[in-house]
């Protein structure tokens, strides 16, 4: 095989990985467990439906709901019903090759506080039908149904979204357009700003990776031509799945999104490097916290990061407290840090920058870091009050 025959195999085996890669196989009975659970004490009902999206694919979807068991039956058997109230839900979003068996992690964290967890496989994922993944393009729309569908129920009081890698990326896609009225919150674990970058870089820098995993041409490819591989990627993609990976740019998008967003991401990410979450933090336009920890992309993420993100949900979703609309939270704060915080030095560390609004300096504990940004004084003060890295008092 010729070199340039070496490297168009090249070209067509990146554009697999990315629009087709290999789905996550589960068995739902197995691997989501009975419809009827105990979360940390707690009652739990699940319950397992379809939705259609824009393009007539069927997604699987799985709702955990706390629950309530009602009197019991002629069989002296009690009966799990979902609380009659309504109660907040957090839209999990899985990453490239995930499904939504992926939300499990959750349930011991939003479970026991009240919050339902809603998970599906993204159309081209999973169980859900599709060819194809686009990375966040079509992606948001999978999203926007699932969302319509739970406030078309009734039953949900607010809705926050927490989304990995893709997942993450389709939730700011999302958020971009107009759903400011429709989400709450939003935890976003490794996203990447540009996936024409991500290709790029992928491209780029990982050919020995590549190469053992049934790639490898992209080792005889000179860095030179890497733009050349890119351009005919785009080219590739928007022929065989019908989009443009540069309309897939949630850095472009997020500067008009006010929803506010908790970042993370791993130092050691070598699939999507960290620099994309900063990015997104300095360009986007409402209240938003970064989190840098140890860790690399799918690692298991820490106390002080999972603290923060339980924080940082309860604050906003409020599962017990309807008096205080979550818009107001973030929205309507006295304007002193110091005031608030009743930290001195704390607020002295702060600064402010035209356009940009108030920024903390950021706090290193344990090998993770934070940075908050917020559009006023009182803002930055609530979201360094919720981080666990800045306030011992909620580790």
């Amino acid at each position: 095989m010729s070199f340039f025959s070496q490297i168009s195999d090249t070209w067509q085996s990146l554009v697999e990985l990315i629009i087709r890669p290999p789905r996550h196989e589960y068995n739902v009975q197995k691997d989501l467990g009975e419809t009827r659970i105990m979360v940390r004490g707690k009652l739990v009902l699940r319950e397992d439906f379809e939705l259609i999206n824009g393009r007539g694919n069927v997604l699987k979807c799985s709702h955990f709901q706390p629950a309530e068991s009602s009197e019991m039956n002629d069989e002296d058997v009690h009966k799990f019903l979902p609380k009659s109230d309504p109660f907040p839900c957090v839209v999990y979003c899985h990453g490239n090759a995930g499904s939504r068996v992926d939300a499990l992690p959750l349930l011991p964290i939003l479970l026991p506080q009240g919050v339902s967890v809603c998970c599906f496989d993204f159309a081209g994922a999973g169980q859900s039908e599709g060819q194809f993944l686009s990375l966040g393009y079509f992606e948001r729309e999978d999203l926007r149904t699932v969302i319509e569908f739970l406030k078309s129920s009734q039953r949900i009081s607010r809705i926050g979204l927490w989304g990995h890698s893709m997942g993450a990326s389709s939730c700011l896609l999302y958020a971009a357009d107009g759903a400011n009225d429709a989400v709450c919150a939003m935890v976003c674990d490794s996203p990447f700003s540009s996936l024409e970058a991500v290709i790029a870089e992928t491209a780029a820098s990982g050919k020995q990776k590549l190469s053992e995993s049934g790639v490898p041409g992209i080792r005889l490819m000179p860095d030179m031509l890497i733009p050349m591989a890119v351009a005919a990627i785009r080219r590739s993609i928007l022929s065989q799945a019908a989009f443009d990976i540069r309309e897939v740019n949630p850095l472009s998008k997020c500067g008009a999104t006010l929803i506010p967003v908790l970042l993370g991401h791993g130092e050691d990410d070598d699939m999507v490097a960290p620099y994309h979450s900063q990015r997104l933090h300095d360009a986007y336009g409402g209240n938003t916290t970064l989190i840098r920890f140890a860790g690399s992309h799918n690692s298991e993420r820490g106390d002080l990061f999972l603290g923060t993100v339980t924080a940082f949900l309860m604050a906003l979703l409020r599962p017990t407290d309807d008096a205080h609309p979550a818009e107001a939270l973030l929205y309507a704060q006295p304007s002193t840090l110091r005031g608030l915080m009743g930290r001195p030095a704390l607020a002295e560390s702060c600064r402010f920058t035209a356009g940009k609004g108030f920024q903390s300096a950021g706090v290193d504990v344990g090998g993770e870091r934070c940075s908050h940004r917020g559009r006023t004084a009182g803002n930055l003060a609530l979201l360094v009050k919720l981080c666990c890295l800045c306030n011992p008092a909620i580790r």
